[in-house]
């Protein structure tokens, strides 16, 4: 997958509304689908090296599934916002260039609950927010 999505990790982050490509850069024909909320669909299957734009009109978390190969899964969350992280390795992360304001800071992972967070962010002052997640 490419333009504004990461998928280094089988994880990526599109903005709602333009459209991400997905590329079938293995030797096999998977047949994608996404079966999860807030829109199910089925991407079909295409062979290796070509490409697909796929639109995901809402915000939310969707899981894609192989029919084919079980063992494929690809997360995907879009976003509403250009201000996100993804954490590193030990788990912390950083927002940058955030306009002051009040927002909802969401943490979503494929294995536990989302926690969500009302945070304000002031003019010229870090602010330090730790979640905790639990299944």
């Amino acid at each position: 997958m490419s333009d504004n999505l990461t998928d280094s990790s089988g994880f990526g982050l599109p903005i709602a509304g333009p459209p991400v490509t997905g590329c079938n850069c293995k030797r096999t024909k998977p047949w994608r689908t996404t079966s999860s909320p807030p829109k199910a669909s089925n991407l079909g299957t295409w062979p290796q090296g070509e490409a697909r734009d796929y639109k995901f009109d809402k915000p939310g978390a969707y899981t894609q599934l192989c029919r084919v190969h079980p063992e494929m899964e690809t997360f995907v969350v879009v976003l509403d916002t250009p201000y996100f992280a993804v954490t590193d390795r030990a788990g912390t992360y950083e927002i940058a260039d955030v306009p002051p304001g009040k927002y909802t800071l969401v943490a979503w992972s494929e294995k536990l609950k989302a926690v969500k967070q009302e945070v304000t962010v002031e003019s010229g002052k870090p602010l330090t927010v730790n979640l905790a997640m639990a299944r």
